[in-house]
């Protein structure tokens, strides 16, 4: 994949990458997670569309334009609006998966001509309004320890040691995981550790992510969800531990138009673990609504 990179509005560096060519298909990660896990749909992609792909900043200081700032949704979205403008793209379809879903329904609210189509992934919309005890115990243990680690400064070096503890007994391959709250990390296949963790294994960025994924947890969407017009497919699997199911059906329920595709025999990690189906959905739908 080629990497470019644009001058963000907070003049602070912005990477993407960019490959095939077609269509513009823009997929948005989730917090804290690398870009390689979108290998496998890519590379069944990039033959009809120019996919284009970043990983959320925020979590390496270098990407802050001062020492307290902490990039929130609307910070992301405008990321996004940033590398549309840098190549020159009036609308795209965009794919997100996890808590780029957020993103993405706030890009939506504020440049819907921009937007061709949505395809929301595994998608966490905690909290979520219209039903807000649904939650999976990833979202209520998360919400807690970062709350805790927000109030808490002196307990923080301790978050680092916990989690990392929490880790490194995963990536052992160890079944019991120790840790209060972080014991909730064995959620996270060991497969996929390394991957999908990757600011906690720097005490800085480990800071970063842990408040703003608090902030992405209080910051409620569904006031959004009346205003979204364009066609919006979700995709999630019922054995998904890390966002909850019903959240995804009761978005589809709530919008105007929008379609939704149950993976069978899946979880939160379809993207990784099926890339070839989660890319005949998204081929799927983006060719209906080009």
């Amino acid at each position: 994949m080629q990497s470019n990179s644009v001058s963000s509005s907070f003049n602070t560096p912005l990477t993407y990458q960019k490959s095939g060519s077609g269509p513009a298909l823009i997929l948005v990660n989730a917090y804290g997670t690398e870009t390689k896990l979108w290998e496998g749909v890519i590379a069944d992609l990039e033959s009809k569309y120019t996919v284009l792909v970043w990983e959320l900043r925020g979590m390496d200081d270098a990407h802050k334009p001062s020492d307290d700032f902490l990039f929130n949704v609307d910070q992301h979205a405008q990321d996004l609006g940033s590398i549309m403008d840098a190549e020159g793209l009036e609308s795209a379809h965009l794919v997100a998966w996890c808590s780029g879903a957020k993103v993405v329904l706030e890009f939506q609210a504020k440049h819907p001509e921009r937007c061709k189509s949505l395809v929301l992934i595994s998608g966490n919309f905690s909290p979520f309004g219209p039903k807000p005890d649904c939650q999976t115990e990833w979202d209520k243990n998360m919400l807690a320890a970062t709350d805790l680690y927000q109030v808490n400064p002196a307990a923080r070096p301790f978050f680092y040691d916990a989690i990392n503890t929490a880790i490194e007994a995963l990536m052992r391959g160890e079944t019991e995981v120790k840790g209060g709250r972080f014991g909730l990390l064995k959620m996270v296949s060991p497969k996929y550790i390394e991957m999908l963790m990757k600011p906690m294994f720097n005490e800085v960025s480990m800071g970063n992510y842990l408040q703003m994924i608090n902030a992405y947890y209080k910051y409620d969407i569904t006031p959004l969800l009346d205003g979204v017009e364009k066609p919006v497919c979700l995709i999630w699997s019922e054995s998904d531990h890390i966002s909850h199911p019903e959240q995804s059906k009761m978005v589809a329920e709530l919008l105007a138009n929008a379609e939704s595709v149950v993976i069978p025999d899946s979880n939160h990690y379809m993207v990784i673990e099926k890339p070839g189906l989660i890319a005949e959905h998204i081929d799927q739908f983006a060719a209906a609504h080009n």
